[in-house]
C-alpha cells in the first residue's frame, strides 16, 4: 500500500545482512536470470554473473555464443549478438569450471514495470479480476518479480523468479495478492498486438518517492536535487552510529530505542499497529505500516525506510542493470505530492531519474540511451496538490522517447488505489505500440497546444485529436450517458481569479467563456485533484484530454 510518510515499513529488513557478497568458487548467473525467462529479441543481450577470478566463462543461446574471463573481483559479462525471436523454448548455457543450464527460455520483448503502489497493485484486487483471472493462461507471457529489499549501498545482485502466466501464478507471484495488474494488462495487450513472447519484470514498492529510485550520483550531480543526496548520506552516517551505541542493551534494541526515542510521531503509529494486531485484522495491520512488531527480532534503522533517497535504486534497479529490455512502464508520483514544493520539484527530479536510468543502461549498449519510458499521469483523486504533480509529469514529456498515459478519468475520489487497471494498462500499451513499435495509431487523448483570445472568449487548439473532439464518458463508469455539456473548464483574468466556464466544441477547437469574465487571459482544464463535474473532453477514439492550465503570452 502507499506510504506517504517518511518512516520504515514492515517489509524493510536488514538488506546488508541478507545480501552478503556472492561466493565465487563456481560460475553463477545474476539472480535476474532464470528458467522460463524471456530474453530481448533484436538487441545486444548482456549476460553476467560471478566466477572465480580469472576463470574463463562461455555463454551460448540459440546458436549465439560469447566468451570472457572473470575479472579480479570475480565478475564477468558477455554481450550476445542480437537474438532472433523464438516462441519455441531454447536453453541458455553458461560454462566455466562448472556448467549452468536455464530451461524453457523464450526470445521476445522484455518490459520493466516500476514505480509505487499503483504499479504494485495486484491483479487479484483489480475491479474485473473475477472475469479476467480464470482466463489468464498464456505460456508466451512470462512474469518476474524482483525481490523487495532496501540498501544503503548499490547492490550488484538480487533474487527474482520467472513464472509462466497462469491464474495461479498471477496470484502467487508478487506482493499483496499477486502480480501487478497494470503490468499484466499492458503485457496482455502487447502480446495480442505483436504476437511475440513478452516478459514482464515487476520492480516496484508502494509508498516510494522518485528520489528513492534515483542514484546517489545523479542526485549529487544536480544542484537542485543535491539536498536529497545530503539527506541520504546523513542517514547512512546515522546508521553506522546507531550500530555502535548503547552496548548495554540487547543488539536489536540498541538502534531501535535510540532512533524511536528521537521520533515524536512514532508513538501514534505504534498505537495504531498494536490496535490492529489486537483486532486481528491483517489489512489494518498492513495499513498501520509500522516497522516493528511488539517484539522485533531484528533492528529496523531509520535509514531502512523505502522512501529514503536512492534506496530503491540501490536495491531494485541497479541489480538488474543492464538486462536487455524493450522499454519501461512507470506508475509513480503519489509519494511526491506532500507539498507544492515537492510537486514542482518533480519537474526536475523525474526527468533526472529517467536520464539516470538510461545512462546506466547505455553504458553496455548505446541503444538503451533512448529506451522508451512510458509513464502514468496521476488520475483523478481528492489530493490537494495533485494538479501540480500532473503538470510536472507533463513537463517530463520534453525528454525524448517518453510517453504519458492520461488517466484523469480512471480514478476514485477517496481511494488512492483505483481498481480500474485494465484501462491504465491499455493506454500504456497504445503508447508503447507507437513509441516502441512505430505503429501509426491514435495513442493519446487531446493535448493543449495554443490559445487565441477573441473578446470575452478563448479558443483552444489541441494535438492528438484523432478522429475529432467529442464529449466522452470514462470507461470506469460503463453504461453512463455522456453529459449534455462540455465540463471541466475554468476561465479568468488571472491565475488566482478563476470562474467555472461554459465550453463548446467548434470543429477541431474548443471555445471557452464566462459572462462574468469580460477580459479572460487564463484557462484551466481538469485543474483539480478530483474535478467535479468530471472533465469530459475526449477524442473520438475514447481517450481523455490531458489536464492543463494556459495563460495568454505564455
Amino acid at each position: 500500500m502507499m506510504n506517504m510518510h517518511r518512516f520504515p515499513t514492515s517489509m524493510a529488513i536488514l538488506a546488508l545482512l541478507l545480501y552478503a557478497p556472492l561466493a565465487t568458487a563456481e560460475a553463477r548467473l545474476a539472480g535476474i536470470f532464470g528458467d522460463h525467462m524471456v530474453l530481448q529479441q533484436a538487441s545486444a543481450v548482456p549476460i553476467w554473473g560471478t566466477a572465480s577470478p580469472g576463470e574463463p566463462v562461455a555463454v551460448a543461446v540459440a546458436g549465439h555464443e560469447a566468451k570472457t574471463i572473470a575479472d579480479q573481483a570475480g565478475k564477468w559479462m558477455v554481450n550476445l549478438d542480437a537474438l532472433p525471436t523464438s516462441a519455441d523454448p531454447v536453453e541458455l548455457r553458461v560454462t566455466g569450471a562448472n556448467a549452468i543450464t536455464l530451461h524453457d527460455v523464450l526470445i521476445g520483448d522484455v518490459w520493466l514495470a516500476s514505480g509505487q503502489s499503483n504499479m504494485e497493485f495486484s491483479i487479484s484486487k483489480a475491479g474485473n479480476a473475477a472475469d479476467v483471472l480464470p482466463h489468464a493462461n498464456d505460456p508466451q507471457l512470462r512474469l518476474c518479480v524482483v525481490q523487495r529489499m532496501v540498501s544503503f549501498v548499490t547492490q550488484d545482485d538480487t533474487k527474482a523468479e520467472w513464472l509462466l502466466c497462469t491464474p495461479d501464478n498471477l496470484k502467487k507471484i508478487g506482493f499483496d495478492g499477486g502480480f501487478s495488474a497494470v503490468a499484466y494488462f499492458f503485457g496482455k495487450d502487447i502480446r495480442q498486438d505483436r504476437k511475440v513472447p513478452v516478459g514482464l519484470i515487476q520492480s516496484a514498492w508502494g509508498g516510494t518517492t522518485a528520489q528513492s529510485w534515483t542514484s546517489l550520483q545523479a542526485l549529487q550531480a544536480n544542484p537542485q536535487l543535491n539536498h536529497w543526496a545530503e539527506a541520504f548520506l546523513q542517514s547512512r552516517q546515522l546508521l553506522e552510529h546507531l550500530k555502535s551505541t548503547n552496548p548495554a542493551l540487547p543488539p536489536w534494541e540498541q538502534p531501535h530505542n535510540i532512533w524511536f526515542g528521537r521520533d515524536p510521531w512514532y508513538a501514534p503509529y505504534l498505537d495504531a499497529y498494536n490496535k490492529a494486531v489486537e483486532q486481528g485484522d491483517p489489512l489494518a495491520v498492513e495499513a498501520a505500516a509500522i516497522a516493528v512488531k511488539k517484539q522485533p527480532k531484528r533492528p529496523v534503522f531509520a535509514g531502512f525506510d523505502s522512501t529514503q533517497p536512492t534506496i530503491m535504486f540501490n536495491s531494485l534497479i541497479n541489480p538488474i542493470i543492464p538486462i536487455a529490455i524493450k522499454g519501461i512502464i512507470w506508475y509513480q508520483g503519489e509519494g511526491n505530492t506532500e507539498s507544492k514544493d515537492s510537486c514542482k520539484e518533480y519537474a526536475t527530479l523525474f526527468p533526472a531519474m529517467i536520464q539516470d536510468w538510461r545512462q546506466r543502461w547505455g553504458k553496455t549498449d548505446a541503444a538503451f540511451l533512448q529506451v522508451p519510458f512510458i509513464f502514468v499521469q496521476l488520475p483523478n483523486y481528492d489530493g490537494w496538490d495533485w494538479p501540480l504533480l500532473r503538470e510536472a509529469q507533463q513537463q517530463a514529456m520534453t525528454v525524448g522517447q517518453t510517453g504519458m498515459a492520461i488517466t484523469i478519468d480512471l480514478g476514485e475520489e477517496k481511494n488512492i488505489h483505483p481498481k480500474d487497471k485494465i484501462d491504465v494498462g491499455h493506454r500504456l500499451a497504445l503508447i508503447a505500440r507507437h513509441l516502441a513499435y512505430a505503429e501509426d495509431l491514435v495513442y493519446s487523448g487531446p493535448v493543449y497546444q495554443a490559445m487565441q483570445i477573441d473578446g470575452n472568449k478563448i479558443r483552444l487548439k489541441f494535438s492528438s485529436i484523432g478522429g475529432g473532439l467529442t464529449i466522452g464518458v470514462s470507461p470506469a463508469t460503463p453504461g453512463a450517458a455522456p453529459s449534455a455539456t462540455l465540463d471541466g473548464f475554468e476561465i479568468g483574468p488571472a491565475e488566482y481569479h478563476m470562474t467555472p466556464a461554459q465550453a463548446t466544441i467548434d470543429g477541431d477547437t474548443v471555445v471557452v467563456w464566462s459572462d462574468s469574465v469580460p477580459n479572460p487571459k487564463v484557462v484551466h482544464y481538469a485543474w483539480a485533484g478530483y474535478p467535479k463535474p468530471p472533465a469530459n473532453l475526449y477524442n473520438k477514439e475514447g481517450l481523455p484530454a490531458a489536464p492543463f492550465k494556459a495563460e495568454a503570452g505564455k
